[in-house]
C-alpha cells in the first residue's frame, strides 16, 4: 500500500468528531494517470473502503471486532477474515522465511531516516526503499486510527498473491505515528534480486476531508446492504488479483 496525502483545509460540520476520509491515487513508475483509486471512510470507529473501478471491491475493517469484510460487487460474493487469521498468516510467512535463511522483505532491522529540512522520511532495507512525508491531523484520534488501519491492511494485502510482506510497512506506520503524522507522501521502491537489476517503483496521492459527504453516508449504507445480500465465500475462493496493488 503506498500513500500520498494531501490534507484538505476543511472545516467539519455537522459531522461525528472521528469521521473523515481519505482519497487516494496510487501511481505505477512514470504513469501520469492513476492505476487504482480508493476512497477510504472512518465512521464512528469503522473503516470503509471503496476500490473505484476495476473490481469495486468495499473492504470493511472494524478493529472492535477483530475483522474484515471484503465485498466484490463484481462477482456478488464476500468473505470474512479475522484479524487473528491474518496475523497467523504473518506469522507462518515470517517463520518460513527464517528456516529458508531469511529474506530482504522479512529483514527485522531497518535503517530510518528524518529529514528535518524537506520532511521527509525514509525506511531502507535491502531490496526496499520507502520515501514518505505527512502532516498532523486536524483531529486527534486521526493519526491513530490511519495507523491501525494501514498496519492491518498491509497484513491483509499480504496474503493477496503477488503482493510482498507487510513488516516494512509496518514500520513505516509506526514512525509516522510517533511524529503524530497522517502521511501525505508515499513512495515505495523494490529493486529485482535478478541481474540487471531493475526498479518498480509506486507511489501515490491522498487526499483528506475532515467530514463525510451525503454520498459517503449512501456508499456506507450501500456497504450494509451488499453484506446482507452477498452470500459468503471462503477467503481462498474469494481472492484473486485485483487491477493494480495497494501498498
Amino acid at each position: 500500500m503506498c500513500l500520498v496525502v494531501l490534507i484538505a483545509l476543511a472545516v467539519p460540520t455537522q459531522a461525528p468528531a472521528d469521521d473523515f476520509c481519505v482519497e487516494t491515487d496510487l501511481y505505477v513508475g512514470e504513469q501520469s494517470e492513476p492505476a487504482l483509486r480508493t476512497r477510504t471512510l472512518f465512521s464512528v470507529g469503522v473503516v470503509y473502503d471503496f476500490l473505484l473501478g476495476g473490481s469495486e471491491e468495499i473492504t470493511i475493517f472494524d478493529p472492535k471486532r477483530g475483522r474484515f469484510v471484503l465485498l466484490d460487487r463484481a462477482r456478488k460474493i464476500q468473505t470474512a477474515m479475522s484479524n487473528e487469521d491474518i496475523l497467523q498468516f504473518t506469522a507462518a510467512i515470517q517463520a518460513a522465511s527464517q528456516e529458508k535463511g531469511g529474506d530482504a522483505f522479512y529483514q527485522r532491522q531497518w535503517s530510518l531516516a528524518f529529514d528535518e529540512a524537506s520532511g521527509w522520511m525514509t525506511l531502507s532495507g535491502q531490496r526496499l526503499v520507502y520515501r514518505a512525508r505527512g502532516a498532523p491531523p486536524e483531529l486527534d484520534s486521526a493519526a491513530r486510527q490511519f495507523r491501525e488501519f494501514a498496519d492491518w491492511y498491509a497484513r491483509l494485502n499480504a496474503m493477496r498473491s503477488g503482493n510482498i510482506p507487510p513488516f516494512a510497512r509496518l514500520e513505516l506506520n509506526k514512525a509516522l505515528l510517533n511524529r503524530g503524522l497522517i502521511p501525505t507522501e508515499i513512495e515505495r521502491t523494490v529493486t529485482s534480486d535478478s541481474l540487471p537489476k531493475r526498479k518498480h517503483v509506486v507511489r501515490s496521492q491522498h487526499l483528506v476531508h475532515w467530514r463525510l459527504s451525503n454520498t459517503d453516508h449512501k456508499r456506507i449504507q450501500e456497504a450494509a446492504q451488499l453484506r446482507a445480500t452477498f452470500p459468503e465465500v471462503p477467503f481462498v475462493e474469494y481472492r484473486q488479483p485485483l487491477a493494480g496493488e495497494r501498498q
